[in-house]
């Protein structure tokens, strides 16, 4: 899923942002607490093994590997770093405040490799990378979703298919696009929040983000 939330300054876009991704932040802090347990009882395990069997680069024995830090979040990545976490990662979300920096960034390092990439990343599938110092890379399943926030003239310009004389369909990959109307100011009003709906959209993401949708494909089941 690309998506990305158009309104001008003044219009609560990062609060808006911060709010719809909590969910994603939440599930990866439940796995890190997980995986800092599991962590330090790997560890205490290569300590007990005194040398014996241990990999020259820590990583543990193909018995007892070392466990996978948990990566779901980015903010701020290059393409090289992403493909390592997507290595790792059960799926990865990029979320940007300001769409347009990640937009320009894109020719920044490398010119077109990176548009290319994240053109890929949209649908997924495998992909290899091949570097001199870095060896081979190879990603089982390169997807990414994405989502941001950006200003309508920022974005007219982001987008502009003149801007680099572009059809590569970047801003049709975009399927979600929020536009929404600013409503006239109507003085500060208390309202009570609704915590009982935000819980629901809170435990329906974790129980999604702790699902084993390879598993299930594997036995045949239908996922819910």
């Amino acid at each position: 899923l690309w998506g990305v939330i158009v309104a001008p300054k003044g219009a609560l876009k990062s609060p808006s942002l911060m709010l719809a991704t909590a969910p994603l932040r939440a599930a990866e802090a439940r796995y890190r607490e997980a995986w800092k347990e599991d962590l330090a009882a790997w560890e205490a395990r290569q300590e007990a093994r005194k040398g014996k069997g241990k990999s020259k680069d820590g990583n543990g024995t193909p018995d007892d590997p070392k466990p996978l830090e948990p990566k779901m979040v980015t903010s701020d990545t290059t393409i090289e770093a992403l493909a390592d976490a997507m290595v790792e990662s059960r799926g990865m979300t990029l979320i940007c405040d300001e769409l347009s920096s990640w937009v320009d960034n894109m020719s920044r390092y490398n010119s077109g490799n990176d548009r290319k990439f994240y053109l890929q990343a949209h649908s997924g599938g495998p992909h290899t990378v091949d570097r001199i110092l870095r060896g081979r890379q190879i990603v089982p399943d390169c997807y990414l979703s994405v989502i941001g926030g950006i200003q309508p003239q920022v974005a007219k310009k982001a987008f502009s298919l003149s801007a680099e004389n572009l059809d590569d369909g970047f801003f049709e990959r975009f399927g979600l696009i929020s536009y929404p109307e600013i409503p006239d100011w109507q003085g500060v009003r208390d309202r009570e929040p609704e915590r009982d709906y935000k819980q629901l959209v809170m435990e329906a993401c974790l129980r999604l983000a702790e699902k084993d949708w390879l598993q299930d494909d594997i036995l045949g089941a239908r996922p819910m």
